[in-house]
């Protein structure tokens, strides 16, 4: 499994995970977990690197409710709701929990909703950097560096 960072903003990183064999995605994303990952994004270093990706784009809306029902969140969406300790309205509930997602992956940079990246090449010879060359589905990743959050992860399958 290959793993650079690669700089979004200041305070966030790029991360993309390559499994070494072409149909390998399935088997990464099985050993997916949450101090794997950790572990993984412990592990990075800054360097520089030439990255080949695809161009991609994410645009995507999720409705929550059912996961916070699952998550047991259930009165919340009733009308025997209580929420008088932030708003004197009766009868006030969750009507719609939605996440919208937008990521933009380009040769003149990365857009994350509101985050924003342009890579800069240097125009005289390059010294031998290090690869990342996603020629077959990969994961991918964009973390915050100030709180170690990860913001955004996500799968490119074409």
């Amino acid at each position: 499994m290959s793993n650079p960072r690669v700089a979004i903003r200041r305070s966030q990183s790029g991360h993309g995970y390559i499994p070494l064999e072409t149909q390998g995605l399935a088997s990464l994303e099985s050993k997916l977990t949450f101090p794997s990952v950790t572990s993984a994004l412990a592990n990075t270093r800054k360097q520089q690197l030439t990255v080949g990706i695809p161009k991609f784009e994410i645009d995507k809306g999720l409705d929550l409710i059912p996961t916070l029902r699952i998550m047991g969140i259930k009165l919340a969406f009733t009308s025997a709701a209580d929420f008088g300790g932030i708003s004197a309205a009766r009868q006030l509930y969750v009507k719609d929990v939605i996440h919208k997602e937008f990521i933009n992956v380009s040769e003149t940079g990365t857009e994350a909703a509101a985050a924003t990246a342009v890579i800069f090449v240097e125009s005289a010879r390059l010294p031998v950097r290090a690869q990342f060359l996603a020629d077959h589905p990969f994961l991918f990743l964009i973390r915050d560096q100030t709180t170690r959050s990860i913001l955004f992860l996500g799968r490119y399958v074409k």
